[in-house]
């Protein structure tokens, strides 16, 4: 059979189509919340050394049966799959949204939300990863913020009568959101202490090395798209009317 412009036997095409099934499988089974394996994952598990478009001619022919064995988006997954959260998620999931909801545009906070939802660390970890695979929550650098909440930003940005100047929201929201992000990572290292040294991969490192991370990226966002001393000089001379620094 061909597969672009390679040809494959089918015998083999055959196995790689049930490896497939059987790998979608047991990954279902072992990580029920996860939506499905992401496409490169998967092609690196069983295609590594076959040519791209067999891996592509495979998983097409699997989405394209009667009735589809596999469901194509961002991760594959089985056509059967379906997400079922126990009753203490469910809740978790409900308490966290309603949280970062509620929170707005206010730096998240994730010892208290962990005590307001009141849940082991465990069961959070995964609502919040499943929320952003949904895009309920989004994050901005390190911090998690409410999908409606910055849609909502976005709304009053467009809105002439809630803004004296249009570029207001944008460049407060660009000035705040990095600088706390910046704080928030410094603070983070502090808590860390000599630890905070450990870097991502060790696995000594506490929280997996996120906050050494955060904090060098956070440089690089407060220099993109203007520096925050730009950023500041624009608001104090375009917005408040200040006179211009020498």
């Amino acid at each position: 059979m061909r597969a672009g412009d390679v040809l494959v036997s089918a015998t083999v095409y055959a196995r790689l189509r049930d490896a497939v099934v059987q790998t979608l499988t047991a990954h279902h089974k072992s990580q029920p919340l996860s939506g499905g394996l992401p496409r490169e994952e998967l092609r690196e598990q069983l295609f590594a050394r076959s040519h791209p478009s067999v891996f592509d001619r495979t998983l097409d022919d699997l989405a394209k049966t009667v009735p589809p064995i596999v469901v194509l988006t961002d991760r594959v997954a089985l056509a059967t799959y379906r997400m079922e959260l126990t009753p203490e998620e469910e809740r978790v999931r409900e308490r966290l949204e309603r949280a970062y909801r509620d929170g707005g545009l206010k730096p998240s906070d994730a010892a208290a939300i962990a005590s307001q939802v009141g849940a082991p660390a465990p069961v959070i970890d995964r609502m919040v990863k499943l929320l952003l695979r949904q895009k309920t929550l989004v994050k901005v650098d390190a911090l998690l913020f409410h999908d409606e909440a910055l849609k909502q930003l976005g709304r009053r940005a467009r809105v002439e009568g809630l803004v004296d100047h249009p570029m207001r929201l944008p460049l407060q929201g660009k000035l705040l959101m990095t600088e706390i992000g910046q704080e928030i990572a410094a603070a983070a290292l502090e808590v860390e202490g000599m630890r905070s040294t450990l870097y991502v991969n060790d696995e000594n490192a506490p929280d997996e090395g996120r906050w050494p991370l955060a904090y060098m990226n956070s440089y690089g966002m407060t220099i993109a798209a203007g520096t925050s001393e730009i950023q500041r000089n624009i608001l104090g001379e375009r917005v408040l009317g200040m006179a211009k620094s020498k």
